[in-house]
């Protein structure tokens, strides 16, 4: 049922506007908040109150419009099993709270669609810029001031490699990139790695240490669109319907 749901041309284009207003009120959300006071999660991760709400308003308004599809949120109740069901919403209110909580910009919201495994719709809003990606059947937008854009990866050039990198490295990354000769490093924060992978800003993007489905499923469906692809070491692509909660390696 799930599936002839997804094959019906009209639900992409639905998805797309129904997701396009979900984001733009959750950016809203997130800009007018007030007491951006942080607490810590039992696992010594942050979280704020706008996390809560952001959840809270994302979720209903998903069961609201697809009452057949789960949602797997990271501010939500869920057990490992949930990752294993045929379809599902996956999403994270705001990745990136700690610098959220601080004031700064580098935070985003993200929401995707995961069917079979796979990443079928993304979508990536950035509050402070008002920009939002979003991601589906090969088709990859950049959306700012009310005008799409459509956005592509680039061309690869072995003899100058662009290389994307978080802003908060860990040595195992650090050392990889250090043995590629003639690369050029660029630094952003959360999701917003994975638009600028599809932009064509940059050509690689490694992650040698574990993180979570929900950080990432929102950009790979966005960079699938654009023509990219994730792979972990073993040259194989992620899936997110495995008993896990973070991901292996991957580039």
């Amino acid at each position: 049922e799930k599936m002839m749901l997804f094959d019906n041309p009209d639900f992409f284009k639905s998805l797309k506007d129904n997701l396009m207003l979900i984001v733009v009120k959750s950016m809203q959300i997130a800009l007018d908040r007030k007491d951006i006071k942080a607490s810590y999660k039992e696992d010594g991760t942050i979280v704020t109150k706008t996390d809560r709400d952001l959840h809270n308003f994302i979720e209903d308004a998903l069961l609201d419009l697809y009452p057949e599809l789960p949602v797997v949120s990271e501010e939500g109740t869920f057990d490992k099993k949930s990752f294993q069901q045929q379809s599902y919403w996956l999403i994270d209110p705001i990745d990136g709270t700690a610098s959220f909580a601080k004031g700064l910009e580098d935070y985003t919201i993200n929401i995707a669609l995961i069917s079979n495994g796979k990443p079928l719709a993304g979508v990536i809003g950035h509050p402070p810029s008002k920009k939002i990606w979003y991601g589906s059947n090969s088709s990859a937008l950049l959306i700012k001031d009310e005008k799409e854009y459509k956005i592509n990866v680039k061309n690869f050039n072995i003899r100058s490699i662009e290389i994307i990198m978080s802003k908060s490295l860990d040595r195992l990354t650090k050392n990889f990139v250090n043995k590629i000769d003639g690369a050029n490093i660029k630094y952003y924060s959360s999701s917003l790695k994975f638009c600028k992978l599809a932009e064509g800003e940059a050509d690689l993007y490694p992650r040698l240490s574990s993180i979570s489905k929900w950080d990432i499923a929102a950009g790979d469906a966005i960079l699938r669109s654009a023509g990219g692809t994730i792979l972990d070491e073993k040259g194989k692509e992620i899936l997110y319907n495995t008993a896990k909660i973070n991901t292996g390696k991957f580039f």
